[in-house]
């Protein structure tokens, strides 16, 4: 089992030039004990695919005479794609699509994602979750795609690591990131509660889902946004890659 002690407001990795940086929170004097499963994002947290949703919502949007700036994918980052596209809608024309119109735009972002070229993992990541399901520790994926073949995706680059079972997807809840339902429906079906859980994300929004769920939180910076971003949004940790993650996790495990 991972028992994590949060004692410090900033800690140096060995060998490391960077540094993990704590959120404000005050709340960071925290003693984790009995983790018995690590629940993470999917986009931009296990797989590198920001970069191609980012790239898909601003067709789309542009198809639809929508301004939309490329940082927005990020800060909604999480949404079910229902949710996305509702929301930059309505904050452009002030009224809301009609869930047909709505359908039809998630489709058609879908058939753009199949153009991009070939998904890759996030680097490092697949050293993360092998060393945790060393340590007999549940892993758990909490996301909010509803695309079928991203999420098959998924379990060939963690073949025997990621289990179809432990996958929250948008298809399972009524209400996506950053309400809490996603991370409280991935509670339950993992088995565990939330002080035996701990949540690796990298957008704000995911990050506020999982404090809302009382999961303690470290977030792992692969986008475009600042780092003060995701620790105004809750997280108990920054860090900027995999590497530095799996330092945390070995450093606390021993």
């Amino acid at each position: 089992m991972l028992s994590i002690a949060i004692i410090f407001k900033q800690a140096h990795l060995k060998n490391s030039s960077t540094f993990i940086i704590l959120s404000k929170n005050e709340n960071n004097n925290l003693e984790m004990k009995s983790i018995k499963a690590v629940l993470f994002d999917m986009d931009g947290v296990l797989l590198d695919t920001m970069p191609y949703h980012e790239s898909a919502w601003s067709q789309l949007f542009k198809e639809e005479g929508i301004p939309f700036d490329p940082k927005e994918a990020y800060y909604n980052e999480g949404r079910t794609g229902y949710s996305m596209i509702e929301t930059v809608f309505e904050k452009a024309k002030g009224e809301k699509p009609s869930l047909e119109d709505i359908s039809e735009m998630y489709q058609r972002k879908k058939s753009i994602m199949k153009n991009n070229p070939p998904i890759k993992n996030i680097k490092d990541m697949p050293q993360v979750l092998t060393y945790l399901k060393e340590q007999n520790i549940k892993i758990g994926v909490v996301t909010g795609s509803g695309q079928k073949d991203i999420i098959k995706t998924l379990q060939q680059f963690y073949p025997d690591i990621v289990i179809k079972e432990n996958i929250i997807s948008g298809f399972d809840v009524k209400k996506g990131k950053p309400h809490p339902e996603p991370y409280l429906k991935a509670l339950e079906r993992v088995g565990i509660t939330a002080e035996e859980a701990l949540v690796i994300e990298n957008a704000p929004l995911g990050v506020e889902s999982a404090i809302a769920a009382n999961i303690y939180t470290i977030a792992i910076n692969t986008g475009i946004l600042d780092d003060d971003v995701l620790k105004d949004a809750g997280a108990n940790m920054v860090c900027r890659n995999s590497k530095e993650l799996l330092q945390i996790l070995q450093e606390k495990l021993n």
